[in-house]
This record gives C-alpha cells, structure tokens and sequence, in this order.
C-alpha cells in the first residue's frame, strides 16, 4: 500500500468519525423565536404580560393563568377553540421585559397574541398572525380604544431568504476551502491553474442546486411532502459528485484520468459534507 492510499484510508476514517458525530450533536441547534415590541398610543409599555395563542380543538387552561388570559374563543371557520399556549403545546415562553416578548420553541405557523395591561386593566386579543420565517420581529401598536394592530418588521438578515443567503455564502466558501485543498492534496505542486477555475465554477453551479432545497419546502410544489427530506439530500449529493465529476474530466481531460476525476469528486464532497457540515453547523447555530 503507497503512502499516498494510507492517507486517503486516515482521511476517509476521519471523516466517519465526523458523520458520528455529527448524529450525536443532531438535536443541538437554534431553535425559532419570536420577538414583539408593544407601544401604547406610540409609547413602550413596560408593564404588561403576553401569551401565545394556538387554535386546537380541545381546550385546556393551566391552572397559572391569569384570569385576563383565560381566553376560549371559538374559531366557527376552522373549527377550533384559540386559547393560550402551555409548555406541552407548540410554543415556550414567553420571557417580557422592556416592552419586549421572546417567544421561542416550537413557533406555530398561526397564531394569536394576548396582551394584559394591569395599569390599564384591559386586555388586548390580536388577529391571526401568519409567521414564515425563523426568527422573526413584530411591532404591536395598542391604543386606548383597545385596538390592537400587528406589523411585522423583521429585518432582512433575520428572514427566510436573508438568513438563507448568509447561510449559502458561508457554505460556498468551506466548500471552496475544502475542496481546494483536496485538490491540493491529490496534486501536490503541480496544481493546474484550469483545475482550479472549474472547481470554483461547478461549486457555485452545485452549491446553488443544493440551496435550491430549503425554498421548495414554501412553494406550493412542497418537494419534500413529496420525499423523504433525508433521500433528497442524498441524491443531490449523489448528483453534485457527478456533476462536478463531469466538469473536472470534461475540461481537464488532458491531465487527469476519468478514473482519477471521479474519484477527487467523491473524496472532495465526502470532505465539505462531513467535515464542511460539521463546522458549518457549528457556525450557523449563531446565525
């Protein structure tokens, strides 16, 4: 066995390594939040109390309610009754202070906000919110009438698509970095100046295809209700080693053998999966 191979079997050894534990840490993440600011008549409210409504179809009431909040209203459209959310219902929280309410957990896609102000003694009953993004901001403006009137003004950076561009960048270039030095690797310092072009073209070309994934799960095509989410992953791996298996031969076929190309596609993906997953991860968890 050459050097050349032990190392190839050290690299692949340490790559399953990473897979391993990239399952042990699977459920280590962010998780949704919601933020509202409430004003009165423009004014922050400091001292107020909030919880999250769902629509179920049972009604339960914790018994640490206030009485403000013991709210049961029927919903004849949908046929459910919009009541406050408890720790075994989709929903945590919230933590109030300065005018500010962090929901976080499991965030319903609908849902209600219920506001108590006891210097006012009124209580404020929002309506359906429609939330799409993972973190998200809403102003509620309150009024002494007792209107109530919901904005959401979450900023680009925090939306779906703002977060997802950021994410796509990161994951663009730890795979750049990633692949490159493979290629570095299988190369030494005869590295082709071509070579390096294509792999930073096809990267982009593959990189998008893969980001393409997250938008289809909010379009009405809905892939992944479709297939699993996790057989879908594995194809467009699948698809992106021979994709850039293609490019690497079909442009650089006068230095490197179609057996040669196929197998830096599968070494140079194996490495920015695992190893570009796992830092990657790590990375995003404060995005």
């Amino acid at each position: 066995m050459t050097i050349k191979n032990k190392h190839l079997i050290y690299l692949l050894s340490f790559l399953l390594y990473i897979l391993l534990l990239s399952f042990v840490s699977a459920d280590i993440g962010p998780k949704p939040s919601i933020d509202i600011h409430v004003t009165l008549n423009g004014k922050d409210v400091y001292n107020f109390s909030a919880v999250m409504l769902t629509c179920s179809k049972k009604i339960y009431l914790p018994e640490n309610l206030i009485p403000e909040f013991n709210i049961t209203e029927y919903d004849p459209i949908n046929n459910c009754y919009w009541t406050p959310i408890v720790s075994s219902s989709p929903g945590w929280g919230p933590k109030c202070q300065d005018s500010i309410c962090h929901f976080w957990y499991f965030i319903p896609k609908k849902f209600r906000v219920a506001l108590y102000l006891p210097e006012e003694n009124k209580t404020y009953i929002s309506s359906i919110i429609e939330n799409i993004n993972f973190r998200s901001v809403f102003e509620v403006k309150l009024s002494d009438n007792g209107g109530i009137s919901v904005e959401e003004v979450t900023p680009f950076f925090m939306t779906y698509l703002g977060n997802n561009f950021i994410k796509f960048i990161i994951a663009l270039f730890l795979t750049l970095i990633l692949e490159l030095s493979i290629v570095f690797w299988f190369f030494h310092k005869k590295f082709p100046r071509k070579l390096l072009y294509t792999i930073i073209i096809v990267n982009i070309i593959s990189v998008g295809i893969i980001w393409l994934i997250p938008f289809l799960k909010l379009s009405s095509f809905s892939l992944p209700l479709i297939f699993p989410f996790s057989s879908i992953i594995i194809s467009s791996e699948i698809f992106v080693i021979i994709l850039e298996w293609f490019f690497i031969y079909f442009f650089n076929k006068d230095i490197i053998s179609i057996r040669k190309s196929l197998l830096l596609s599968v070494v140079m993906n194996l490495v920015s999966f695992l190893i570009g997953g796992w830092i990657y991860s790590s990375v995003a968890f404060y995005i």
